[in-house]
């Protein structure tokens, strides 16, 4: 019972200290203004001996880490879109999650095992987050790895178009750890506590994989790369949407630098590249939001819309076009061609 006691009061505490961070009153005799530093700080409450942090970034601030790995990056509110800690509840069977995001007060959300998520699709359960938090079994997982030392800092990063990884320091030196990166690793849809599949990288090697490359860009058989801006990395792609319907056969007539009619087969879309919005005229449906079986990427750059390949064949499916797009990230190749279907 007293441990059932001082749980409970230790989580209050710390929603307390959360939702009060950048808040507390001073005395009229002391300065109440701080840095800009420390009034954009994510609470140090939230790092705690049994969670695990998740730092959502923003797509620029991802890159800044990779590249000099600092846990001053990831405590900037500027710098992130949502912190969440999990923690294993020690009364019942369920995980909880407490999330802050931007200047929101604290969510808390307790749920049973493989409900709560990671990313956009990574079910938690106590095998990850016993993974991640007890420095003894991630320092056996690095020594089989041929890794020796103390764990000194981890954490767990994602944005948009990124696997879930683990950044560990030790020794001073950063290495990454992917969860379930490749398609293959999802075992029974995701829904399994076994189904994590765990991969190592040197600092260097994690670099190389998110490196963007320009990639040539074939649509049936036509080479379109040249100002087309595609690349890849070996987790994402960037695809030109108005340059692949236009060799796909649909007509792109821009009535401002925002909008443009698209016409494919005799049928009018509005394109709001800004408002990320392609509707049929007088549909009620956007289609940018009926993507199916993973998640949308977009950034414009010169007023044409980058999106992943997943958007692509989501919106297309929406206008009766069924595509087959293959990625060589080797080669830095991608084929996008038409597949011949029978229209009812």
């Amino acid at each position: 019972m007293k441990k059932i006691v001082k749980y409970f009061l230790l989580l209050y505490l710390s929603l307390v200290l959360l939702t009060g961070a950048g808040c507390t009153k001073t005395p009229d005799s002391v300065d109440a203004s701080v840095s800009v530093k420390e009034s954009t700080a994510i609470p140090s409450s939230y790092e705690t001996e049994d969670s695990v942090i998740e730092y959502y970034l923003k797509k620029s601030a991802y890159y800044e880490f990779f590249e000099a790995p600092s846990k001053d990056i990831l405590r900037q509110r500027e710098n992130v879109k949502k912190v969440s800690a999990f923690s294993i509840l020690t009364v019942g069977e369920g995980l909880i999650r407490r999330e802050i995001i931007s200047e929101d007060p604290v969510i808390v959300i307790e749920e049973p095992e493989g409900l709560l998520r990671m990313g956009y699709y990574l079910p938690v359960y106590r095998s990850l987050i016993s993974f991640v938090s007890n420095n003894l079994e991630m320092e056996q997982y690095l020594f089989s790895n041929g890794i020796t030392g103390d764990v000194e800092s981890v954490a767990i990063v994602y944005t948009e178009g990124t696997p879930v990884t683990i950044w560990v320091m030790v020794s001073q030196k950063n290495y990454f750890i992917t969860i379930n990166e490749k398609q293959e690793d999802i075992k029974g849809g995701g829904f399994d506590e076994t189904s994590y599949v765990y991969r190592l990288y040197s600092h260097s090697d994690y670099l190389e994989k998110i490196e963007y490359k320009d990639a040539k860009l074939i649509v049936n058989g036509k080479d379109i790369s040249s100002g087309n801006h595609a690349r890849l990395n070996q987790f994402h792609e960037d695809l030109p949407f108005t340059a692949i319907l236009q060799a796909l056969g649909a007509k792109v007539t821009w009535e401002d630098k925002r909008i443009a009619t698209i016409t494919y087969e005799g049928i009018d879309y509005i394109f709001d590249i800004e408002d990320y919005s392609f509707y049929r005229v007088g549909g009620q449906k956007n289609l940018f939001l009926m993507t199916y079986g993973g998640y949308n990427h977009y950034q414009i750059i010169e007023n044409e819309l980058m999106v992943n390949a997943n958007v692509i064949l989501s919106v297309t499916h929406g206008i009766d076009l069924d595509l087959e797009i293959r990625v060589d990230r080797e080669a830095l190749v991608i084929s996008i061609s038409l597949q011949e279907t029978d229209r009812i």
